[in-house]
């Protein structure tokens, strides 16, 4: 069911409150009845000429900042992706290094223990 239709369920149209709304004015959201609505050649509906123009003026302005809005969205998913694509690579390579050096990744375990163990130490900090 088409929002439209669905939003005017158990509402009259303005003009006519005999008659139930079959749609709302794309501007002002008024509803309507099959009569009164005013389609265009895209399927907005309008209830008055004031509204329409009022759609046409602004539709430009609408346009620029909803393609404005669609290119900030698309320059943060590239952005996401190449993030990704770039902790993949370093985890990889990570992932080679250990398997290469096995006792060259002990021998940094070692030493980061160490150096946590020496500020533990020199904060105060007991236990673990």
């Amino acid at each position: 069911m088409p929002t439209q239709e669905r939003s005017v369920r158990n509402s009259v149209c303005l003009n006519h409150p005999d008659r139930p709304a079959a749609q709302r004015c794309t501007v002002c959201f008024k509803p309507l009845c099959a009569e009164c609505g005013r389609p265009d050649a895209v399927g907005n509906v309008f209830c008055s000429d004031a509204c329409a123009s009022n759609f046409e003026r602004t539709r430009g302005s609408v346009d620029a900042w909803d393609a404005a809005r669609r290119r900030e969205r698309s320059r943060r998913r590239r952005r996401r992706l190449v993030m990704l694509v770039i902790l993949v690579v370093v985890a990889a390579a990570a992932y080679r290094y250990a398997t290469r050096h096995p006792d060259r990744v002990k021998e940094l375990r070692q030493k980061a223990g160490e150096a946590v163990d020496a500020v533990e130490g020199a904060a105060g900090v007991r236990g673990r």
